[in-house]
């Protein structure tokens, strides 16, 4: 059987939108095989929704689109040091090579709860931390832009949360990609934390992407 792409549509608005979405990336990438699904407007997510629950229990990467009417040509990732974030950097590599879009990878470092042992000193060095995360980022990233030279990459690292860090960056992009969790615990029946408040907050349709699904080969 061929790969696909699953499309959620009930006849509103916002199925709309994640249809147009599908058939745009049908057309770009014939291997494609995702979720699209359409979302109400921000912070309007209930936790039985689909939008939320799907992608957490999803084996394969769930976009959920809202209509915005804004066109950036550009693709945010969080990436955090995790197996996730290393999927959502490939997967929004991957789609900005395919649209022609340019890319900005963001971690939002200042989350020391998440941290591991080894790295909790730096968060009394706040240079020291910047400069850390800074070579680590690129070490993540430089890897994806020889494989996707075409792709103009930016990478930031900010010292706040990862979630507030996120909805800066989201403010002028298309798209918003994030591990279904990251760094922190979860609740294996909804998003981790970061991926949840962009779903019900981030101005722009948001790609939840789980790790290990094979998008870094």
């Amino acid at each position: 059987m061929g790969r696909y792409v699953l499309v959620g549509y009930d006849g509103s608005k916002e199925s709309e939108e994640a249809l147009r979405w599908a058939a745009e990336l049908t057309r770009e990438a014939r291997g494609a095989e995702l979720a699209v699904v359409g979302s109400h407007e921000q912070g309007e997510l209930s936790l039985g929704s689909t939008a939320l629950r799907l992608p957490a229990r999803s084996a394969r990467p769930v976009v959920v689109v809202r209509s915005t009417g804004t066109d950036h040509g550009r693709v945010v990732a969080g990436v955090d040091g995790s197996p996730g974030g290393e999927a959502a950097l490939a997967f929004a590599f991957q789609l900005a090579a395919l649209r022609g879009w340019s890319l900005r990878a963001v971690h939002g470092c200042w989350e020391p709860s998440a941290a591991p042992e080894h790295d909790l000193a730096l968060f009394s060095e706040e240079e020291k931390l910047r400069q850390v995360t800074e070579t680590r980022l690129e070490q993540a990233v430089e890897p994806w832009r020889v494989r996707c030279p075409g792709v103009g990459a930016a990478a930031s690292v900010i010292l706040t949360p990862p979630r507030e860090a996120l909805f800066e960056a989201a403010r002028d992009a298309d798209l918003v990609v994030v591990g279904t969790r990251g760094t922190g615990g979860f609740d294996p029946l909804l998003p981790g934390a970061t991926s949840g408040a962009m779903l019900q907050h981030a101005p722009c349709a948001v790609a939840i992407v789980p790790s290990g699904d094979g998008h870094d080969r």
